[in-house]
């Protein structure tokens, strides 16, 4: 349910970004209007509030899957709301297969632990995500900070939620394996799905 949420929330954000750039060519025809009729106080007015709106739902467009954009618009706000510096690296050979749906719980599952994981911290807050795309497969890793406060080995336990059990049940999906690991002070995610539709 609460993956539904997130998916239904997406698809809200998307179409607002669309209504907007959709609204932006009659607003400057407007304002156009406006200083032609020597009203220009007018046309400064409408173009102050559709930068306002433009501003606080600034659309970032880092590759051409329309999902990916708009959840790195969503979580990059939320985290420059923590303090966190979010980064996004896509690499794109190919059009993503699977569904829209399984992408957005995959991708903001992954980004809601990256951002809780830096509670953690008070200084070197980054999180990096890089999502690279073939016609084969799709390979999605994750990095952040980590910080163990007890000695023992970390085991998947220790990491195991709903979250990921999200992701590992999508990675299988997709005939693909979700794996962790923890190199010196990071902890390293890695989702390899076939890049195919699935009825399923």
């Amino acid at each position: 349910e609460l993956d539904y949420q997130k998916y239904l929330q997406l698809k809200t954000e998307r179409e607002r970004y669309r209504k907007i750039r959709h609204d932006i060519s009659n607003i400057l025809t407007t304002a156009t209007g406006f200083i032609e009729i020597e009203k220009p106080q007018k046309a400064l007015e409408i173009l102050q509030k559709a930068n306002d709106d433009i501003h606080n739902s600034a659309y970032e467009i880092i590759c051409k899957n329309e999902t990916i954009n708009t959840i790195y618009t969503i979580k990059h706000r939320q985290a420059e709301e923590k303090g966190v510096n979010l980064v996004i690296n896509v690499e794109e050979n190919a059009e993503i297969k699977i569904s829209n749906y399984d992408l957005c719980r995959i991708l903001t599952n992954l980004i809601d632990n990256q951002i809780e994981a830096t509670d953690n911290f008070s200084e070197n807050r980054d999180v990096e995500l890089s999502i690279k795309i073939t016609p084969a497969n799709i390979v999605i890793k994750s990095t952040n900070m980590y910080k163990n406060s007890s000695k023992k080995k970390p085991t998947n336990k220790d990491f195991h939620g709903y979250g990921q059990k999200i992701i590992n049940d999508i990675a299988k999906k997709y005939n693909g394996k979700y794996k962790f690991s923890i190199v010196e002070d990071k902890y390293i995610t890695s989702t390899l799905l076939d890049n195919i539709e699935c009825l399923n």
